[in-house]
């Protein structure tokens, strides 16, 4: 993430054209899947590829094109350090194969792939959340804008969080209202402290997975991952000290050219 930049307002007019094309992306498909749930499971493609969540980063991406000034918002896919972001990815989904191991007896190997298929579809959501919003509203300051972004977030889910009868709607509302808002303010943060889009795309992808699975082997690899996860970021490093120069001439270089300014 870009730290430098010091735009003193919002560009809203990116912003809006961000979330309408998000919108317009998204809510046909999750009109078809949440309403006309029938034909939505007899079209002929496998699940986890209907299911693949890509219409805010196709927002992004466009935006990005058609307004290159806005690519200053981006998050960087790794951050600082690439073994540091490999490393939280796959942590949880070793710890999820061992534990169905433990679990079942044998070895699943669809297991893994449906883990890196919901990392795809994650990444889906998280480039357009995290990639481009947050940078996008940042000159709010971190509480409104992370507030701000989770109230869109939220509304663009609004069609499966709107089923049912009103009671169940407010019930269901006063649930994930709240915990939209805090995993905004928690992957937030993550994205702020590492710059590293791989972490909020794993630490999105494990909440729903703990959130959908409730007490089996899913949930428990996430919660042993915490400890180490807590541990990356509390030490994860800064940019300025990864791109420390590599030779000692151009440290040397650096040196005369700090000496001869002052």
């Amino acid at each position: 993430m870009h730290s430098g930049d010091t735009q003193a307002r919002p560009n809203w007019r990116a912003i809006v054209t961000f979330y309408v094309l998000a919108c317009a992306l998204s809510w046909p498909f999750f009109w078809w899947r949440d309403v006309h749930t029938g034909s939505w499971k007899a079209f002929p493609l496998p699940e986890e590829i209907k299911d693949l969540t890509w219409g805010p980063a196709v927002a992004a991406l466009l935006v990005f094109w058609i307004m290159p000034a806005t690519r200053r918002w981006a998050v960087s896919f790794f951050g600082p350090s690439w073994r540091r972001s490999a490393v939280f990815f796959v942590a949880p989904i070793l710890f999820a194969f061992i534990g169905y191991r433990i679990h079942s007896g044998a070895f699943s190997y669809n297991l893994l792939y449906y883990l890196m298929i919901g990392g795809v579809s994650t990444l889906g959501e998280e480039l357009g959340w995290r990639g481009f919003l947050q940078g996008s509203l940042r000159p709010l300051g971190r509480v409104r804008g992370y507030l701000l972004l989770a109230l869109m977030w939220e509304a663009w889910h609004f069609t499966s969080h709107l089923k049912g009868t009103l009671t169940e709607v407010v019930s269901r509302m006063s649930i994930y209202i709240p915990l939209v808002v805090a995993v905004t303010f928690l992957l937030g943060f993550v994205v702020e402290r590492t710059d590293s889009l791989l972490l909020a795309v794993t630490l999105h992808e494990w909440i729903d997975i703990a959130v959908d699975s409730g007490g089996t082997y899913l949930m428990w690899a996430a919660l042993a991952c915490i400890p180490l996860w807590l541990w990356l970021i509390w030490t994860w490093p800064d940019r300025a000290s990864v791109q420390m120069p590599t030779s000692t001439s151009e440290a040397r270089e650096i040196k005369q050219i700090v000496v001869s300014r002052e």
